[in-house]
């Protein structure tokens, strides 16, 4: 009865049991230990201990006996070879008895999940300290994966990280070429190449992966957690799966087809959502348990969050340079705006002047085509003037709501001409992408500095691919991109195939006179234009660019909710002579105040000269007849033009007005974006120009 109940209880024990003799031969064993080594127990009683055991060194064998003969007993870990070639951990207790001969009493229990775990939990805390140095991300993270790789014993080992729309490897190490050419890229693509995007307009990820990273994980699904991980301990049952019974979405199988029986993947999260996933891969089976994966999601925590305070501490050194950079494009853009200004008064006086001799002078007169000549480049140079504005958000704007296919397809004619024959132009309207209200000329100004700039950065023949758009932008996204705003837009998008730009570059494009083209080929004014007609409409741009790879523009512009306007007659500039009401011209700069009154006169206005506001009031008050209509410069130092307007308006009230500038003060526009019924003329203008809009503000109720 003793011998049975020994026997019983050996052989139900949790425990493996080895009865060894003194060279080590296994005289007795357990159920225990035959499942433990995957071994018969008719298999083991052929065995010796060094069969299984990984005893480490000589030295370590030999203090082990040592210990035995002194203490009759010793316990240690140590490491058994299964027969299917794994390794176990394993606690060992030895006991050494005598009864005819000596032999040793051997009970052993498998630690290895144990023993992960501590590996594990050691990892998360050296990754915190890792991440938490300085340095580049990426050569931190190198030497983790490393170390994840030697504690654990895995094959491959690889940290996926956010990039713009997709999930590559940030580190990986164990995984050949072969394998990342398609695996390290998550973003599906359809036939043509063209990124695929779900209902919300969000991009599409493939695979496990990308089930993970979109937090589309079923946690009723076994191979799933509740934390959103995948693990599964043997891969190859996922190919006989139906693929509408797949678990996996759009499963490549190449985790499979390289033999990786154990995966598991783990997600990084921050406080906007996933943001990665550190994965496993194992050519063994069975190195997984739902305990290790929660020790991996603990450490993805840990990562996850000393990626949010990095990112932290670059977004706020991203916003410090946002800053200092808003700040110089500021400063750059008032000395734009002051320049503007005052060479838009300048240019008032030339075009003026050389107006009156053109009257003056018969056509046939050799002079007339000297004047002709200076007419031009003073419109040139009003051009490059209204570019300046454009990027100090100070040029006069109309908005209109318009569509966007429309008003591209009636430019394009126009595009071919100005790209040449040798470079490619097509065309890929969106379907329905909505209505924009806009001034159409910026919209003409965009493209057509777009398009010049891919020209001239393709050599010799070449694409350049014109799409609209639209798409919502959500808080997750603009909170990485700070100058947009959540909403909908219009996306007008231009893509070209020519040599690229460095980062570098990229980082001066839009500042004014900033030019990578030869002297005399550039002014460095385009993108400043671009930049700053899309600022003035509350829009942002998107730039991907690399060298030899290209460029794409992608300007979005904020989607207009409202209904059409009505199509209005195009206004015909026609000179207005001989007319007479009574005209109070009120301009601080004398040129300007002296070719603008010959121009009124020519026209038969009686005209009121006053060089300031309070001037101005003083001759309003003594004259005895009636003032039609009051054009007044906006900035001035005793009061601004509308404020002036409004007083003399006490005095009048019928009186009508008109306001001049070189640029548009927010005094009467809001960001240049004149409300409707304001009477505003640009300055420099011509004789036609101001009688036509001098007949409008006398029209204007």
């Amino acid at each position: 009865k003793s011998e049975a109940r020994f026997r019983t209880i050996i052989q139900t024990a949790m425990d493996g049991f080895w009865l060894l003799d003194i060279e080590g031969r296994l005289l007795e064993v357990n159920e225990t230990a035959s499942l433990m080594s995957g071994y018969s127990i008719s298999e083991l009683l052929t065995m010796h201990v060094s069969d299984l055991e990984i005893t480490g060194t000589n030295n370590a064998i030999t203090a082990h006996r040592q210990k035995i003969r002194s203490a009759k007993e010793d316990r240690f870990e140590s490491q058994h070879r299964r027969k299917d070639g794994t390794i176990i951990d394993v606690e060992v207790c030895v006991q050494l008895r005598t009864v005819e001969d000596e032999q040793m009493v051997v009970f052993f229990r498998d630690i290895t999940e144990r023993k992960q775990i501590e590996a594990y939990r050691e990892m998360g805390i050296k990754a915190l300290q890792i991440l938490s140095q300085p340095g580049d991300l990426r050569d931190l993270l190198k030497p983790f994966i490393s170390e994840l790789r030697a504690q654990t014993g895995f094959n491959a080992a690889g940290i996926r990280i956010q990039d713009k729309n997709d999930f590559p490897y940030l580190v990986q190490e164990g995984f050949s070429k072969d394998f990342l050419k398609t695996e390290n890229t998550l973003v599906e693509r359809a036939s043509d190449g063209t990124l695929c995007r779900d209902s919300s307009g969000n991009i599409c990820l493939e695979c496990t992966c990308g089930l993970v990273i979109s937090g589309k994980a079923d946690p009723a699904d076994p191979l799933f957690t509740k934390g959103g991980s995948f693990y599964t301990n043997d891969s190859s049952i996922h190919l006989d799966i139906p693929a509408a019974e797949d678990p996996r979405l759009k499963p490549r199988n190449n985790c499979i087809h390289k033999g990786y029986a154990s995966i598991a993947l783990v997600p990084i999260r921050s406080n906007n959502g996933i943001i990665g996933l550190i994965q496993l891969n194992d050519h063994r089976k069975g190195r997984f348990s739902l305990t290790v994966v929660k020790i991996l999601e603990e450490i993805a925590t840990h990562i996850g969050g000393a990626l949010m305070r990095r990112r932290a501490e670059d977004e706020n050194i991203k916003l410090e340079d946002l800053f200092q950079q808003a700040q110089k494009m500021e400063s750059v853009g008032r000395l734009a705006g002051g320049v503007a200004h005052d060479f838009n008064n300048m240019l008032s006086v030339i075009i003026g002047h050389t107006e009156i001799a053109q009257m003056l002078v018969d056509q046939n007169h050799p002079i007339f085509s000297n004047l002709e000549e200076i007419h031009k480049a003073a419109e040139r140079s009003a051009k490059l003037t209204r570019q300046l504005l454009a990027f100090a958000h100070k040029q006069t704007v109309v908005p209109k709501v318009l569509n966007l296919n429309e008003t591209v397809a009636s430019m394009l004619n126009m595009l071919k001409r100005l790209i040449g024959e040798n470079i490619e132009l097509s065309w890929r309207p969106g379907a329905n992408p909505g209505l924009l209200k806009i001034d159409p000329s910026q919209i003409d100004q965009i493209l057509a500095n777009l398009c010049v700039n891919a020209r001239d950065a393709i050599s010799g023949v070449g694409k350049l691919t014109i799409s609209t758009g639209k798409r919502t932008f959500d808080k997750t996204y603009c909170e990485s991109h700070l100058d947009s705003l959540p909403g909908e837009y219009i996306q007008l998008i231009v893509t070209d195939n020519g040599s690229g730009m460095t980062s570098e570059t990229l980082s001066h494009i839009f500042e004014p006179f900033f030019t990578t083209k030869e002297l005399g080929k550039g002014t460095g004014l385009g993108l400043a234009m671009v930049y700053g007609a899309v600022k003035q409409n509350n829009g942002f741009i998107v730039i991907e660019s690399e060298p030899g790879l290209g460029t794409v523009f992608t300007i979005n512009l904020p989607l207009y909710s409202g209904n059409p306007e009505p199509a209005s007659a195009e206004n015909v500039i026609r000179p207005v002579l001989h007319s007479h009401e009574t005209i109070l011209l009120v301009e601080d700069e004398p040129e300007v105040r002296k070719i603008a009154s010959i121009m009124l006169k020519i026209a038969g206005h009686t005209v009121l000269e006053a060089s300031s506001p309070d001037e101005a009031i003083s001759l309003a008050k003594a004259h005895a007849g009636e003032i039609h209509l009051l054009i007044t410069d906006v900035v001035m130092p005793e009061m601004n033009g509308r404020d002036l307007a409004r007083n003399l308006q006490a005095l009048n009230p019928n009186l009508k007005w008109l306001f001049i500038s070189g640029y548009t003060p927010d005094v009467i526009a809001d960001n240049g974006v004149f409300d409707e019924g304001t009477n505003f003329l640009q300055k420099p203008f011509s004789a036609a120009e101001l009688s036509a809009k001098i007949r409008e503000s006398l029209a204007a109720s």
